[in-house]
């Protein structure tokens, strides 16, 4: 099961929506960092996020996220962890894949759900929903991915409901119609820029340790404890708590540790990372090593796929493509926007974060007047 793109229409925060496109829209020369769907339809292995502090680059990857436990997870409304604020009464929910040799779009309505009463979130559930389905054959070229017709509709959850043996819950997507018998890995690192501590249960993998931190000779999590034997000592440290894992590990490490472990189930089935701001602890050649494994087709032989977000546009001039790389920018009424950047940026001879430090497109780095009021206050009876 692949995704070839999410589509959010009157969602709050951005002002026009937002559209992540899985698939591939540039000229593709090699194998490297894009995965074959069918024929001419490829995916890529690696999406960055990049944009100044609140952009809205978190939101984008809790959207994409939202959209994953839909789909791949099968979740309900009510299992899904999603911002006020962001999914409205109306917004649009649209899903295109491609699972078991069929291209197929999920197009579903949020609408409030005033069976349930709780002031601490809009409570939601599915208005009409619709899936269209098309045979592979019919895809001759990209072009033709996101084209669907009346006749193409296969659900109808309208239709569905008026039937008596309609089983599905209000918070349920029909999707699961499709997509029931589905086993496919993905998971978000979002949560975990703010609390990070060593998650990983049993022994652990030292090759995935060492890349982080090569003192340590073996590290173990039994759930309620931390044991951590170092090369240069005999004796075992034990840790009352995972989440003391910082008296003992480096930030770094265990960040690392918990991010590969993840890459690792991710790469075995060909399932999606999700990480926000991908610098925060580690050095930038090792996130730019992490955003290799994605990009070999040596190590990545099932299309994984990583997205992430970061503040540091130096880590996209390694990115060759410019089709996998996405820009988010807050508008003078405080909105967000979701740019691509090869929507917006022809050229491959300026690096990137040239671009981007320059404030090329508008809305990628801080504003002069800002800098100059803090500049100011600052030098206040100075």
């Amino acid at each position: 099961m692949k995704f070839l793109r999410v589509k959010f229409d009157n969602i709050g925060v951005f002002l026009d929506g937002i559209t992540i496109d899985f698939s591939v829209d540039d000229r593709v020369i090699d194998n490297t960092a894009v995965s074959e769907v069918y024929k001419s339809v490829q995916v890529l292995n690696v999406i960055g996020i990049v944009g100044v502090n609140s952009s809205g680059k978190t939101s984008v990857l809790k959207l994409i996220k939202f959209a994953m436990d839909i789909v791949l997870g099968g979740k309900s409304l009510k299992e899904i962890d999603i911002s006020e604020g962001i999914i409205l009464n109306g917004t649009i929910l649209t899903i295109d894949f491609f699972h078991n040799d069929k291209f197929y779009r999920l197009e579903s309505e949020f609408v409030e759900n005033k069976s349930i009463m709780d002031d601490d979130r809009l409570n939601l559930k599915f208005g009409n929903e619709k899936i269209y389905s098309k045979n592979k054959s019919t895809v001759i070229s990209r072009d033709l991915i996101f084209e669907y017709n009346q006749g193409n509709i296969i659900y109808s959850r309208k239709e569905m409901e008026d039937k008596k043996n309609f089983l599905l819950k209000s918070t349920d997507s029909i999707v699961l119609s499709v997509t029931q018998d589905l086993m496919v890995y993905y998971t978000g690192m979002i949560r975990e820029s703010n609390l990070n501590f060593y998650k990983v249960k049993g022994n652990a993998q030292m090759e995935f340790i060492n890349l982080f931190d090569n003192s340590i000779k073996s590290l173990k999590n039994d759930g309620d404890s931390l044991e951590v034997i170092f090369k240069n000592n005999t004796e075992e440290i034990n840790c009352s708590s995972p989440l003391k894992s910082q008296e003992f590990l480096s930030s770094g490490t265990i960040k690392g540790g918990n991010l590969i472990y993840k890459i690792d189930k991710a790469i075995k089935s060909g399932g999606y990372v999700l990480v926000d701001e991908i610098e925060i602890h580690m050095h930038k050649q090792l996130v730019l090593t992490i955003i290799d494994f994605f990009n070999d087709p040596e190590i990545n032989k099932k299309g994984a796929t990583l997205v992430f977000t970061t503040h540091y546009a130096e880590i996209l001039d390694n990115i060759e493509r410019k089709d996998n790389i996405y820009i988010t920018k807050k508008t003078d009424n405080h909105r967000c926007t979701v740019v691509r950047y090869s929507d917006v940026i022809n050229r491959n001879d300026i690096k990137k974060s040239d671009i981007f430090l320059a404030n090329f497109t508008g809305g990628t780095a801080p504003k002069y007047e800002e800098i100059q009021k803090v500049r100011d206050f600052l030098c206040r009876d100075n």
